[in-house]
Order: C-alpha cells, then structure tokens, then sequence
C-alpha cells in the first residue's frame, strides 16, 4: 500500500481570508450616510437639548416660586432655593454651550 501526501493547498488551512486592509477602504465603509448623521445631530444635539434645558428652566422657576411663598424661616428652604436656582442657571448654560 503506497500512501501519498496531500498537495501543498490540502495541507494548509486558512481559516480567515487575507484581504489587504488600508484607510481608504475604511472610509468608504460607512454605517450611516452623512444626510443622517446631519439630522440626527440636528435633534439630539440641538432640539432635544433645547427641549429638555427649558423643561429644566420651567420646573426650577416654580419651585422657585413655591420656596419664595413659603419663605425664608428655615435654613432648609434657603438651601433648597439656592439649589433650583442654581440648576435653573446650570440649564441655561448646558442649552447655550450644547446648540452651539
């Protein structure tokens, strides 16, 4: 019995196939097109942002309100003021900085 060795392709596996990678293929391979990332950026950054600062300014300002009607007898209600008043100045610099 005269047993013969495989050829040279047979006797190597390459599981993975060698493709040449290089920067400029990568750039073509893109998840999303620019027209929506534009308009995603659009919303997210700029409309929801907006939305969510003035929501903020809002809520703020009316416990503002609540805390200046009660008055200033408690040292509790001077530190929860100063707090709505402080993140009410917080929404509106986070609105500025991120629509801009």
């Amino acid at each position: 019995m005269n047993i013969t060795p495989a050829p040279e392709e047979l006797r190597t596996i390459n599981f993975v196939p060698q493709k040449e990678h290089n920067f400029e293929s990568a750039r073509n391979n893109k998840i999303i097109s620019d027209s929506v990332y534009f308009f995603t950026d659009l919303y997210f950054g700029h409309w929801a942002v907006f939305f969510l600062s003035s929501l903020g300014v809002v809520t703020n300002s009316l416990v503002m309100i609540v805390f200046l009607r009660q008055g200033f007898r408690d040292s509790v209600n001077v530190s929860l003021f100063s707090i709505a008043g402080t993140k009410s100045n917080a929404s509106l610099g986070l609105s500025s900085v991120w629509t801009n």
